[in-house]
């Protein structure tokens, strides 16, 4: 079977502690990720080697996509800073899967309840700095607000489905105020597609995953209650917004010129390489916010950075693992709490992909790790400790 050289009270708390940091310390985060990936590198190879399933190689091809990308750019001064910028994003899964893999369904709850409690404090976070007048948008301490309401979009379906574990009141009533706080912070974040999304995710939770209907309605009059006073108290940005409602904030110059570029189909494969915007975009002059650094849009930031090669391998890495989850819970074999944390996953990668069409999250340095963990929960569930153990003795009969 399976084994680890590491106490798993020990990876269970520096688990949680990774995932809980996500946006209250960017430091923290790395921090604790790196000590995860450090636990997980010292583990036994052939239990490592084990643990590796269908979407763990599809990870590792887009892995090496993007770092081929890196090696064959043209602006390799610009790209090389994705080998230790986006190394966290890449090893993190690794080390998630892994011992999600090991850990019961009772360590397996405290994570999922400690992810969305976390991002309930982000939450209050960036809506006590809104109150405050201190951003015109809400925000973390580590993040802008776009990473700030994508982070709780993801978070919004797991906490929704979460709620029906929760037995006594007090927590009952913790948990229906915070999630009213996870929907306010990404209305006070005023980014109209994760606004929309996060009413999308409401209602399929609602109608379709049947969410209780008092706790709904609750969670919804907590939120009203949160808006209507934040925006009281700050109405700046609010305002531009209804005055201008068709303001695009630059991507229509920004998609126009991926655009320009896109048809001169050069470098189809591999791109220009990552963290190239600034060296292919040429329209800055035009546009208001002069410190844009992305393409606002993560397939055409993909394309143009890593080529279809990268493109293609995201694709197939999200869609095969929202494919072989949907397929799982038809086949009805999981445990309430495994569909749940399935189904979770599943509506918080589709937010999250929708979400990449107008803002994008993929060069930002810790919503990747976010569609990580989403990712190694499916892994874990759809391809599961005992099943790997069966494989390992196996082989090792053989």
């Amino acid at each position: 079977m399976i084994e680890t050289r590491i106490n798993r009270n020990i990876s269970l708390y520096v688990f949680i502690a990774a995932i809980a940091s996500f946006l209250i310390s960017l430091f923290l985060f790395q921090l604790f990720a790196v000590v995860l990936i450090i636990l997980w590198l010292v583990e036994k190879s052939k239990s490592k080697s084990a643990t590796y399933d269908n979407i763990c190689r599809l990870f590792l091809i887009f892995i090496v996509v993007r770092v081929f990308s890196v090696v064959f750019s043209e602006f390799f001064n610009s790209s090389v800073h994705l080998l230790y910028k986006d190394a966290i994003f890449f090893l993190s899964f690794f080390a998630m899967s892994f011992y999600l893999k090991l850990f019961d369904e009772k360590k397996k709850k405290i994570i999922a309840f400690a992810f969305v409690i976390a991002a309930m404090v982000v939450a209050v976070v960036g809506l006590v700095k809104f109150n405050l007048g201190l951003v015109h948008r809400a925000e973390s301490f580590s993040s802008g607000y776009m990473a700030y309401s994508t982070y709780l979009l993801g978070a919004l379906g797991f906490g929704m489905l979460l709620y029906n574990f929760i037995k006594e009141k007090k927590y009952v009533i913790v948990w229906t105020v915070g999630t009213g706080l996870i929907i306010a912070g990404i209305i006070a974040s005023l980014g109209r597609t994760n606004i929309a999304l996060a009413v999308v995710v409401f209602i399929v939770s609602i109608i379709f995953l049947k969410t209780n209907k008092w706790f709904s309605i609750a969670a919804v009059l907590s939120t009203a209650v949160i808006v209507i006073i934040s925006f009281q108290t700050n109405s700046q940005e609010l305002n531009n917004r209804v005055e201008q409602p068709a303001v695009m904030s630059d991507r229509d110059i920004i998609w126009e010129n991926a655009e320009e570029i896109i048809l001169r189909f050069e470098n189809p494969l591999l791109g220009y390489g990552p963290r190239s915007f600034g060296d292919i975009f040429t329209k800055r002059e035009m546009l208001l916010d002069k410190g844009v650094n992305s393409w606002h849009n993560d397939y055409i930031q993909l394309y143009l950075e890593t080529g279809l090669l990268g493109l293609l391998s995201y694709l197939a890495l999200v869609f095969y693992s929202l494919f072989v989850s949907i397929k799982y819970l038809f086949k009805k074999k999981a445990s309430l709490f495994e569909k749940t944390l399935l189904t979770g996953s599943v509506i918080s990668v589709t937010a999250l992909l929708l979400s990449g069409v107008t803002s994008g999250f993929i060069s930002s340095p810790v919503i990747p790790v976010v569609l990580a963990f989403f990712l190694a929960i499916i892994s874990a569930v759809i391809y599961p400790a005992k099943r790997v153990s069966n494989k390992l003795i196996a082989k090792e009969e053989q």
